[in-house]
């Protein structure tokens, strides 16, 4: 729904694809095997095995809203990223979103130089719009930030201001944690150096350069 929606693919270097990826890449470095599944995969019961979900779309269908809230009662993870599905199909509030989440989204701040992400060329200047105080760990929001609304969710991290940056929540026999900014971007950003982006041919050249020391 989202990709169709905004328009925003891998191919245009979509802020929630880059952070996809990036989780992706934080998950495989810890060891953790990945799977990718679609909003018609849990709608069919597809994610019947899996112990965790990531979302990280702006939209997200009603019925796979849904499907997860019965996922997650059954004793699934699910962790929703900056954005977390808070709009449907039609770009309407999801209110089943803001029930399972325990808060409502204020809204997302985006940071106008920031609307594509090539890890390499714009991870390292980027600028944080906001500083996340995550259990004692200050994580930068790079491109996005969510002003979260807490109804019964716990708050687990803050802005700056020390208003709320994540909450989450029991939901049936599983949990639900909802972050308000893209936890995979500052990850990656952290094992990048800054450098002059090219595409040489030597080992040498920063289009071959595997970050590996990442906070």
């Amino acid at each position: 729904v989202d990709e169709i929606l905004t328009g925003d693919t891998n191919f245009k270097g979509a802020i929630h694809n880059a952070e996809r990826k990036a989780v992706y890449f934080a998950l495989r470095h810890a060891q953790v095997p990945v799977d990718f599944v679609t909003e018609d995969d849990v709608l069919d019961g597809r994610a019947r095995d899996m112990k965790l979900i990531y979302v990280t779309q702006q939209l997200l269908h009603a019925k796979a809203v849904d499907a997860l809230a019965k996922w997650v009662g059954e004793g699934g993870t699910l962790v929703a990223l900056c954005g977390g599905g808070f709009l449907n199909e039609f770009r309407k509030p999801n209110p089943a979103a803001e029930a399972l989440y325990g808060a409502k989204s204020g809204g997302i701040a985006k940071d106008p130089d920031r609307t594509m992400i090539q890890a390499k060329q714009d991870l390292p200047p980027a600028k944080p719009v906001d500083t996340a105080d995550w259990g004692g760990v200050k994580v930068g929001a790079i491109a996005w930030k969510q002003t979260l609304l807490p109804t019964d969710g716990k708050v687990i991290a803050t802005w700056s201001d020390g208003k709320p940056a994540a909450v989450e929540r029991t939901h049936g026999k599983g949990r639900v944690a909802l972050i308000g900014f893209l936890p995979g971007l500052a990850w990656q950003k952290s094992g990048l150096p800054l450098r002059p982006t090219d595409r040489g041919a030597r080992n040498e050249d920063f289009s071959h350069f595997l970050p590996t020391e990442m906070d």
